[in-house]
């Protein structure tokens, strides 16, 4: 409770949803109540070219499997995080993207999401 009208609210929102700063609404998702696992995934490259970045982001991003994908200024690695049934799926989709882009990928490595401490979908720095 926000003390605040709902079509207050609901102006508020789409007001922001209109300027661009929500870009979609999507349900925070309890996997583990599916008995589905998530991982981090770390993915090293050797070399990632404007035509290869294209290529892995555009792979993992027709994969209902994978969930985030994100990557840092400075450094030629992606990182990824993955929500699997089994740790053989996630070894699966390792191996099948170190076998499309066996030119590119130097290593990979993957962390077991134990819990989630925290997800901050309005941080202070954007606040009024």
């Amino acid at each position: 409770e926000t003390g605040i009208a709902m079509e207050t609210v609901r102006n508020r929102m789409n007001a922001l949803r209109k300027k661009g700063v929500i870009l979609k609404y999507a349900p925070e998702i309890n996997y583990g109540k599916f008995n589905i696992s998530t991982y981090l995934v770390i993915v090293n490259f050797r070399y990632m070219s404007v035509d290869s970045r294209k290529r892995v982001f555009g792979y993992l991003n027709h994969r209902n499997d994978v969930k985030i994908i994100f990557e840092t200024v400075g450094k030629q690695e992606i990182y990824f995080y993955a929500a699997v049934g089994s740790p053989k799926e996630l070894e699966a989709l390792v191996k099948d993207m170190k076998y499309r882009f066996q030119n590119s990928i130097l290593n990979a490595e993957h962390l077991l999401i134990t819990e989630e401490l925290k997800l901050d979908f309005f941080p202070e720095a954007l606040a009024p």
